[in-house]
């Protein structure tokens, strides 16, 4: 799961402080269109969407092929989120004026946005052929670390380093592949040498922090105190510190303060999200009742190749797919964006938001949809003929994959509902990520949104839907291994009872805790005693808390 390491790249990449460059010269722009392009050019560089596109629809009728009416269309489609259309527009400008390389970077964005991190890296690799420059890298390194390309992005930050060594964003480059690639020592060392710099100090405590197997020594618990109580940093930097004090506070048993800065971080987190649960539980209702009448899906032997890990970040899943990432034909993917993506472009296709459009699908339109996911996932299985998708947020489309790719399994991670939830609220997640976990009352109903749909799951597709207790599986390994391979339609290997040493790159929260000996209990909550009884609480319904078993 993205954390607030992406927050900080993102702010670098977005305040490189390169100019612009104008490249070739665009052909005269229309004189009747000068005026809407240069108000929606003015509205894109304020973040004003609803005005670019307002200024862009009389630009589409007096200019409809200028590079610069399509560029211009590109970069709203893109806030848009409409990834498809921007890489189309982003493209056709790249035809038509190659020399435009800001162009070639906002393609490459585009692509990244889209899940195709290959093209990604090839368009700003082309683009370094024009502009040498280390906002141009840094940008190249992002990309490649969004494609668990570690090696290649840790390749980028010591040739940034080696030419600036001051270079923060650099350093957090470094420390982020690092820890991707299992080497935590290395990791905490970079981020103790950006607070020694006195470097983006925020993100390097946050990430020192994020780690979740360091500890701190009294001098630097002290630093970081300091840091959590000056007064001078802005909304998101309080918060990321607040989530590394409250983790520190946590770990030298300091409860109460643990508490007071977790609740300080999730107030500030609030306030910059939307979300509204009970759109979400309508939502949810709506699609338990959409595919109530699906009789339509592909080939029965569509995505046998396919195992998604699905259910709330911090319940066990990043555990679930480093076991199964540990045998011998099994890649794991991470967090694959390519499920939503695939259902979002078709309801942008139909028009109709998902699930509204379920009904009317027909067996040929749920293959399709489930070859084009094969299609974009096709290199995760270049060297292994199965791939593990963990991306927590797939659980309301379980439906989907079941008339999308019958032959594919699916895991359910649960683990206790309160240990899930106090795990997610102590975790800042990446921009956009997870909107609903900064709120006690809306954990609480998001987890029971979920746990009401894929109970409906498990009872209509019992034979392709696993429910993996978390509990269960550290308190007896071997034998939830032995039936969770042989669910998964793997033979056995001793390997999978040794995941930790499994040699992959692991990008989301868990990612040094999976690489250490597994241990019988992960529970957190049971320290804090009754101090937790306000946080309990939302998770009491008709007087019992909620169970992760079933």
């Amino acid at each position: 799961m993205a954390t607030g390491y992406d927050r900080a790249m993102k702010k670098a990449s977005r305040s490189r402080g390169v100019p612009r460059n104008p490249g070739p010269r665009y052909p005269p722009v229309p004189a009747k269109a000068v005026a809407v392009l240069r108000d929606a050019e003015q509205a894109l560089a304020a973040n004003n969407l609803v005005a670019a596109e307002a200024a862009l629809v009389p630009a589409m009728v007096l200019a409809p092929e200028h590079p610069k009416t399509l560029r211009l269309v590109g970069r709203a489609r893109y806030l848009r989120g409409d990834w498809a259309e921007a890489i189309r527009n982003f493209a056709t400008v790249a035809e038509a004026v190659p020399g435009d390389i800001d162009n070639l970077i906002d393609l490459g964005r585009a692509q990244s946005a889209n899940g195709d991190t290959a093209s990604a890296a090839a368009t700003l690799r082309r683009a370094l052929e024009h502009r040498n420059d280390a906002a141009t890298l840094i940008e190249l390194g992002i990309v490649l670390d969004a494609g668990a390309d570690s090696e290649a992005a840790l390749d980028v930050a010591i040739r940034l380093l080696a030419a600036d060594a001051d270079l923060a964003r650099a350093r957090l480059l470094r420390a982020r592949s690092l820890q991707a690639m299992g080497r935590i020592d290395d990791t905490a060392a970079e981020y103790r040498e950006l607070i020694r710099r006195r470097q983006e100090i925020p993100a390097a405590w946050f990430g020192l922090m994020d780690i979740k197997t360091i500890r701190l020594d009294a001098a630097e618990l002290a630093s970081l105190k300091a840091a959590y109580n000056a007064p001078h940093w802005n909304d998101i930097e309080r918060s990321m510190l607040a989530y590394a004090f409250g983790r520190a506070a946590e770990d030298a048993g300091a409860h109460a303060d643990a508490i007071a800065a977790f609740d300080r971080a999730n107030r500030l987190s609030r306030r910059r999200v939307t979300w509204d649960g009970a759109q979400w539980s309508r939502q949810v209702a709506e699609t338990i009742r959409a595919f109530e009448g699906v009789t339509e899906s592909a080939p029965a032997n569509l995505g046998s190749e396919v195992i998604f890990v699905v259910g709330l970040p911090r319940s066990g899943t990043t555990l679930v797919e480093q076991i199964l990432a540990a045998h011998s034909r099994v890649e794991g993917a991470n967090e694959l964006p390519d499920l939503a993506i695939v259902i979002e472009q078709e309801s942008r296709r139909r028009r109709r938001a998902f699930p509204q459009w379920v009904v009317q699908a027909s067996a040929a339109d749920w293959q399709r949809l489930g070859q084009e996911y094969l299609d974009r996932t096709r290199r995760w299985r270049a060297d292994k003929p199965m791939h593990s998708d963990k991306m927590p947020e797939n659980w309301p489309y379980t439906a989907a994959i079941r008339a999308m790719l019958p032959a594919a399994r699916i895991i359910d991670s649960r683990r206790d509902a309160v240990e899930t939830a106090w795990s997610c609220y102590k975790q800042l997640f990446g921009p956009n990520r997870v909107a609903y976990s900064y709120d006690p009352a809306e954990l609480a109903q998001y987890w029971r949104d979920y746990d009401r749909f894929m109970r409906v799951q498990a009872a209509r597709h019992p034979a392709h839907l696993r429910v993996q207790s978390h509990e269960t599986l550290t308190a007896d390994l071997e034998s939830e291994v032995r039936a969770l391979l042989a669910f998964c339609k793997l033979d056995w290997e001793a390997a999978c009872l040794q995941s930790h040493r499994a040699e992959r790159a692991v990008r989301t929260a868990s990612s040094a805790q999976v690489r250490q000996p597994l241990r019988r209990s992960t529970a957190s909550t049971a320290a804090y005693g009754d101090s937790l009884a306000d946080f309990r609480r939302h998770f009491v319904q008709e007087g019992t808390t909620p169970e992760s078993k079933r």
